[in-house]
């Protein structure tokens, strides 16, 4: 069954380094044993689209999943994934460049 966080990125220069951050964070601390690879989004999405700055959209997890769904009706789930894309944001910022 499908689950986990996974993260896109717009075509903006810095958009892909961005959203591998933040999904390489959310793999260590969500996405425990189903690691999941950053992807491009559709061109079209217009949110990423219109963005004119790196930008990652973060899907944090899969509604048809009925156990991932009830995690993320937990507010300490919530604060852990949002610690995460936190932390892969900060390690953007300090120049991280991840493969």
């Amino acid at each position: 069954m499908t689950h986990g966080a996974q993260v896109f990125w717009n075509r903006y220069q810095g958009g892909e380094t961005l959203a591998k951050c933040v999904q390489n964070a959310l793999n260590e601390q969500i996405n425990a044993g189903n690691p999941k690879q950053a992807r491009e989004m559709d061109a079209s999405v217009y949110l990423m689209r219109q963005a004119a700055a790196p930008a990652a959209l973060v899907e944090c997890g899969f509604l048809s999943n009925a156990a991932e769904t009830m995690q993320l009706l937990n507010p300490g789930y919530q604060t852990e994934l949002a610690l995460a894309v936190t932390a892969g944001t900060l390690r953007y910022i300090a120049g991280e460049n991840p493969a």
